[in-house]
């Protein structure tokens, strides 16, 4: 008998030691992993949308910056807009 171990009684003792699984067949602590494992997999895609938003305004910035730097580099004058009307020039007056 080289499988002794492994009799009737000592499978039952075994399985006996198992965890009750309601009649409906679902077990309460699988539905709350479930749920868990759900509100993980949520927080885990806001942050993965946040850190590519945060990529994109970081490259945007990148493009606006050197952009910039190549209308300076250029020599030009008017590469910022400060919101201010150009002083001096000729003014159209309407009547």
């Amino acid at each position: 008998m080289a499988y002794a171990r492994y009799d009737a009684p000592a499978v039952a003792t075994w399985g006996a030691a198992l965890p009750s699984v309601p009649d409906n067949g679902h077990d309460p602590r699988d539905e709350a992993a479930e749920r868990h494992k759900t509100r993980v997999n949520i927080i885990a895609a806001v942050g993965l949308g946040l850190l590519l938003l945060l990529a994109f305004g970081t490259l945007k910035l990148f493009v606006d910056h050197e952009n910039l730097q190549k209308c300076v580099d250029s020599g030009r004058k008017d590469c910022v807009d400060l919101g201010a009307e150009p002083r001096g020039g000729v003014r159209v007056i309407t009547r």
